[in-house]
């Protein structure tokens, strides 16, 4: 599996930056000019701007065993080798689909030369039926969690990278984590030998509703699960964003108390908590739990990214387009995007995007623009004429600062099936490029 490679860091930048991890951080007052500076009152729980440099972030990760953390915390399956792209639609989990670089071909990942693969047939081996977003890989395989019909319990199955040999590998225990009601992981992440996950649910107890998100684990090799993290509550948690770092998973989530009057949603309260969880000892350690009332909206889950000396970027989805770190346990405004939209943590990179008019800016996270304008749609002209595909909405937004991956909503002109179309625009030419990487027919 391939990552983007990050250039080697030269004897001066090795020095420096074993200087900087040698002093300790703090949250400054930015310079005089410095156009991420304003003189807006920060929010409850705010401090102002740190004047620490972004480093760059060494070459720790190992793609045979770490998690990509540029396909992560959405609900889109993606993987990428050195060859190809992989990847399944969450919300429709049924057919496997691949993108060879080489020679653009793509389609669904079957071994079978006949096979009409998803005209509705049951012996293509394309056909996966994913349980949530849980497509990995590791080994040289590519790793899922559905159900086993035969056992008639979950399981992980996997599949050889040309779509021959698919097996399931393991059955898994739920018994652990099983809780009336609540569903199995919306997503699991393979990270150094283990699978993590989340969901979302509400529980009934003595009458009363409340609302629960868990975060389990899961043994792929002897199908052990267990519960990581729990909440239990009477207001609204949003769903958890994970991102893996070394023997770390970090956890951010939201607890949201608020009120819908009759123009508008008043927010009440609004608690940030971010945990991490270490994969050696098995220990839960809380980093930041504090009331962030002015910022984001209802629903608004914090994205997260860590750099080399695992300081935590986070930004709100909805609600403002600020970029804060957090360190020495507190929360700092880092840099603020020119535009209102949606925001994105990438993986060394914040991101906004206007899905109307396909409009996207790019910062890196010493806030110094990487593209700003209109994306481009020219991959509609790729797609089958006959259905007059347009964008509708979109599901998910993943990348770095070299690429990103958008997971668009298409609708026909018929009305009567949409598609899903996974599309790769490059950052590294000036005006991003749009390329299709995966075209995903019929998803009413």
């Amino acid at each position: 599996m391939k990552i983007s490679k990050r250039s080697v860091l030269s004897a001066l930048a090795l020095l420096l930056a074993a200087l900087m991890l040698s002093c300790a951080v703090s949250c400054g007052k930015k310079p005089a000019g410095d156009p991420a500076s304003d003189n807006t009152p920060l929010p409850e729980g705010v401090t102002a701007e740190p004047s620490t440099p972004v480093p760059e972030k060494p070459i720790f990760y190992d793609p045979e065993t770490d998690y990509d953390n540029r396909y992560g915390m959405g609900y889109d399956c993606i993987v990428e080798t050195e060859d190809a792209y992989y990847c399944c639609a969450s919300y429709s989990s049924r057919y496997l689909f691949y993108y060879d670089k080489a020679s653009g071909e793509r389609g669904v990942l079957c071994s079978k030369p006949e096979c009409m693969h998803d005209a509705g047939g049951t012996d293509c081996s394309g056909l996966i039926e994913m349980c949530g977003a849980s497509l990995n890989y590791w080994d040289g395989r590519l790793h899922y969690f559905a159900i086993d019909h035969t056992h008639h319990c979950y399981a992980f199955f996997s599949v050889a990278l040309d779509g021959s040999d698919k097996r399931m590998d393991t059955l898994v225990d739920t018994s652990p984590i099983e809780i009336q009601g609540a569903t199995m992981p919306q997503r699991l992440d393979y990270h150094r030998g283990k699978c993590y996950g989340w969901r979302y649910y509400e529980e009934v107890e003595n009458s009363e509703l409340f609302n629960c998100i868990d975060v389990v684990s899961a043994d792929p090799q002897t199908g052990e699960t267990r519960l990581i993290l729990k909440e239990k509550l009477e207001v609204y948690p949003t769903e958890p964003k994970l991102y893996y770092h070394g023997n770390y998973v970090y956890i951010s989530y939201n607890i949201q108390d608020y009120e819908e009057l009759e123009d508008h949603v008043e927010v009440l309260s609004n608690i940030l908590c971010i945990y991490r969880w270490n994969i050696e000892t098995e220990e839960l350690e809380q980093i930041l739990r504090t009331e962030l009332l002015d910022i984001g909206e209802k629903g608004s889950g914090f994205r997260l990214y860590i750099d080399a000396e695992e300081r935590i970027w986070t930004a709100p989805v909805y609600g403002e387009q600020t970029v804060y770190t957090i360190e020495s346990g507190a929360l700092c405004k880092a840099f603020l995007c020119d535009n209102p939209w949606s925001c994105f943590m990438l993986d060394g990179a914040a991101a906004v995007f206007s899905m109307p008019d396909m409009a996207l800016e790019v910062r890196r996270l010493d806030g110094s623009l990487i593209y700003e304008g209109a994306l481009d749609t020219s991959f509609l002209e790729a797609l089958d004429p006959s259905k007059g595909y347009e964008t509708s909405s979109y599901f998910g937004m993943y990348g770095d600062a070299e690429a990103i991956y958008i997971s668009f909503v298409l609708d026909a002109k018929d009305q009567e099936r949409a598609a899903y179309c996974l599309v790769r625009y490059d950052l590294t030419g000036g005006t991003p490029k749009p390329e299709i990487i995966a075209c995903l027919p019929g998803l009413r």
